[in-house]
C-alpha cells in the first residue's frame, strides 16, 4: 500500500492505494480517500497503522513543494529493463490506471497499448515509434512507457536489424526529441512518462514536466548505469 497524491485546482487530495496484477497488468484500487491535506493528516493521525504515511504527507506539505526522490542500487544488466527488479518495483508503485502506452515495448505488456517494430513482438502495434505517437490525440493518455534504444549506435542496429535504412536524421538527438515532443502532446494534465536511458534529462521542465522520481541502477564491470525518471505533466 502507497500514499497518492493528486491535485486539484492548486488544492492537494490524497488517497491510500494498492497494486494488483489482472490478467497480466499492474493495476492501482484505492483503498481508502483522505480527502484534502488537512483531513488526510486528521484521519492518519487517528490511526496507529497509517502513521508512515502521515509523515510522508508532513514531509511533502512542509516546504510547500515535494522534492525529487533520488534512488541508487545495483542489479544485474537485462536486455529487458523492466525485468530488472528495481525498476520493475518502481512501476509497480508508481502506474496509476487508465490509459498507458509503450512505443518500444517488446514483449512487455504492462501498458494498454503497445508497439514494437520488431513484427514477431507481441504488440498491438509494429510502426515506428514516432509514428505510433502521433497516432494519439492531445491530452489523450494517462501514462506513457519510454524505453528506446539508448544512443545512435543502438537505434541503427534497431533499424538495419528490420531493413529499414539509416539516415542522419535518425542518428542525431532530434530522433530523441521528436519522441518527447509527442510524448508532451499526448499526455493528460496529471499524466505520467518513465523514461529510461543512460542519462536524467526525461521529457523535460521546458515540455511542462515536474520531476518526481529518479532511479538509478548500476551494472558493474563496464556497463553504463541504466537511469529512470518519473515525471508528471503539470496541471
Amino acid at each position: 500500500m502507497f500514499l497518492k497524491k493528486r491535485t486539484a485546482r492548486g488544492n492537494q487530495y490524497w488517497s491510500l492505494t494498492e497494486s494488483y496484477r489482472e490478467n497480466g497488468k499492474i493495476k492501482h484500487r484505492t483503498v481508502k480517500n483522505l480527502g484534502n491535506t488537512a483531513n488526510a493528516i486528521k484521519e492518519l493521525e487517528s490511526n496507529e497503522e497509517y502513521k508512515p504515511f502521515l509523515v510522508q504527507i508532513k514531509k511533502q506539505t512542509s516546504s510547500g513543494a515535494t522534492e525529487t526522490k533520488i534512488e541508487r542500487f545495483w542489479h544485474m544488466a537485462d536486455s529487458n529493463t523492466f525485468n530488472i527488479k528495481p525498476f520493475a518495483r518502481l512501476l509497480q508503485e508508481e502506474m496509476t490506471d487508465g490509459i498507458w502506452i509503450d512505443p518500444f515495448a517488446n514483449m512487455n505488456k504492462l501498458a494498454t497499448i503497445t508497439n514494437d517494430l520488431n513484427p514477431e513482438m507481441p504488440t498491438d502495434f509494429h510502426m515506428d515509434a514516432l509514428e505510433f505517437l502521433k497516432m494519439f490525440q492531445d491530452a489523450s493518455v494517462d501514462g506513457v512507457l519510454y524505453d528506446p534504444p539508448y544512443s545512435p549506435r543502438q537505434v541503427s542496429e534497431c533499424y538495419k536489424g528490420h531493413g529499414i535504412e539509416v539516415t542522419k536524421e535518425t542518428t542525431q538527438s532530434s530522433w530523441w526529441r521528436k519522441h518527447k515532443d509527442e510524448i508532451a502532446r499526448i499526455l493528460k494534465p496529471g499524466g505520467m512518462v518513465f523514461c529510461f536511458g543512460w542519462n536524467s534529462q526525461g521529457v523535460g521542465k521546458k515540455r511542462g514536466m515536474d520531476l518526481k522520481r529518479v532511479m538509478i541502477v548500476a551494472h558493474g564491470a563496464h556497463h553504463n548505469d541504466t537511469i529512470c525518471t518519473v515525471e508528471i505533466k503539470a496541471i
